[in-house]
């Protein structure tokens, strides 16, 4: 007998219009003194315009924060995380989180965003779900989201409509 709490939760989109510059320097705000505590530097490049922007700011501010937060658990003490906003030409946003760890290994590229998969370094704590939450929210705001794997680290680009299709 299925229940609800058998059944996934739907992701509640809830699009208002906002200036994202500030919003983005806030949210960036916190992720320093969570990348800090690990003694990781955050930098920081905000391209986005400086007017209002139609979006859900709480499900991008999830997303932000997972991924720098994966990026801390593969990171070692004195990496740099780098954080990259902008609009594309077709006016989407385009977020980029961009670390120098280890990468992401090749025989977990295809499951990367599948849940339960982690490679975070010893001595971290979670499940392996924050970049499947990730990419259930990208999917909930009409989205994509795709990572890259070089020598010197991970590399993920999500990009999101900034208005109802």
């Amino acid at each position: 007998m299925n229940t609800d709490h058998d059944r996934p939760r739907a992701i509640s989109v809830e699009r208002k219009t906002q200036d994202l510059r500030p919003w983005l320097d806030s949210v960036v705000r916190r992720l320093k003194g969570i990348a800090g505590d690990e003694n990781i530097s955050v930098v920081v490049t905000n391209e986005l315009p400086d007017k209002p922007i139609e979006t859900d700011v709480h499900l991008l501010e999830r997303i932000i924060i997972n991924l720098v937060r994966n990026s801390t658990e593969a990171c070692s003490s004195g990496s740099t995380i780098k954080i990259g906003a902008r609009l594309n030409e077709e006016s989407e946003l385009v977020f980029k989180v961009a670390d120098d760890g280890p990468g992401v290994p090749e025989k977990e590229m295809s499951r990367i965003f599948d849940p339960y998969v982690s490679s975070r370094r010893k001595g971290t704590r979670g499940a392996g779900l924050g970049l499947t939450i990730c990419r259930k929210i990208v999917g909930a705001l009409d989205g994509s989201i795709e990572v890259q794997s070089r020598e010197s680290g991970a590399e993920f680009e999500v990009v999101v409509p900034t208005a109802a299709k």
